[in-house]
């Protein structure tokens, strides 16, 4: 069997490649960036696939490489779109370069259909439930502000013109939205990664309220989940992905002060404008009554090892 995924250089991908590896898939990992460049840790969860340096920009000839290397027909069973990204950073407010995201998805949905693939997986982002909490304020009256919510509407907009492309024929398609993801390997700006750096330091935290509902997967977790809505998700649908036990913010962060060093941790002494989504948002019952998908690694089991990486990287 094989599979195709774009964003395989990124965090969620390279995790993602290396359990399709281990299941058995011949795997086609898409990245924008050269293979040389990548962290250790990425490098080694690649180690096995097809990585292939490519721009989502030019459709035909990611479609012509995939095609010469054997990337088509019946056992091409899986394409996994997880590339998106901004001129600043994943979440920056480049409404054009969000917009291009939106473009380079139906592009991918494209390339999956010429190369006959069974199903199409979308990676959605827990940031799209701030965003769609957003459009319904009104910002004459309303100073809410979150930072994700440019980005979190272009994903949005992508699932709609998926869904009208895969209404005209196509591969099946599959929706995955997962919770906020941890790992080692993580090189991204989230807060809760900054606290425990915080914390493995010894220096204090100065935090808002830490009232926000929140969610936390392992990463390793994701990439089996997004595995098992392919293997088992009803096409149309949409999973949520997560741990099933949300929290507020600020009960994480007290988790991970409790396995360290316990610092000083000041609540409210940072400015918070943003909304609170609600518990259910966060349902796993989807995703477990129809694929029998349960995470297996816990928020502490994940908080250590991303200590452990943080600690041998310094």
């Amino acid at each position: 069997m094989k599979a195709i995924v774009t964003g395989g250089s990124g965090f969620i991908g390279s995790y993602l490649v290396a359990e399709l590896i281990n299941e058995g898939f011949q795997v086609a990992a898409i990245g924008r960036k050269n293979i040389g460049s990548l962290p250790p840790v990425r490098k080694k969860l690649l180690q096995g696939s097809n990585y292939f340096n490519l721009d989502l920009d030019n459709p035909d000839q990611i479609h012509s490489k995939l095609k010469d290397e054997g990337f088509i027909g019946p056992d091409l069973k899986y394409f996994f779109h997880l590339a998106w990204g901004g001129n600043y950073g994943l979440s920056d407010l480049d409404i054009e370069a969000q917009t291009k995201n939106i473009n380079r998805t139906i592009a991918t949905y494209d390339i999956a259909q010429e190369l006959n693939v069974n199903r199409y997986i979308f990676c959605g982002t827990m940031e799209e439930s701030f965003a769609e909490t957003y459009t319904d304020l009104d910002y004459k009256n309303n100073n809410k502000y979150n930072r994700h919510v440019v980005y979190a509407l272009a994903k949005i907009s992508a699932r709609h013109a998926l869904k009208i492309r895969y209404a005209k024929g196509g591969p099946e398609l599959i929706f995955g939205t997962n919770s906020h993801t941890m790992g080692p390997g993580d090189i991204r700006d989230s807060f809760l990664q900054e606290s425990l750096t915080s914390i493995l330091n010894k220096k204090d935290i100065f935090m808002s309220s830490g009232d926000q509902i929140f969610d936390v997967i392992n990463v390793k977790d994701c990439a089996k989940a997004y595995i098992s809505i392919a293997n088992k998700g009803i096409p149309g649908t949409s999973y949520w992905i997560g741990s099933g036990e949300p929290r507020k913010l600020k009960e994480y962060i007290q988790i991970m002060n409790n396995l360290f060093f316990h610092v000083k941790i000041e609540y409210g002494s940072l400015p918070y404008n943003d909304v609170i989504l609600d518990k259910k948002i966060f349902n796993t019952d989807k995703i477990k009554s129809d694929t029998g998908f349960l995470p297996k690694i816990s928020f502490s089991d994940t908080v250590t090892q991303l200590a452990e990486f943080i600690r041998s990287n310094k």
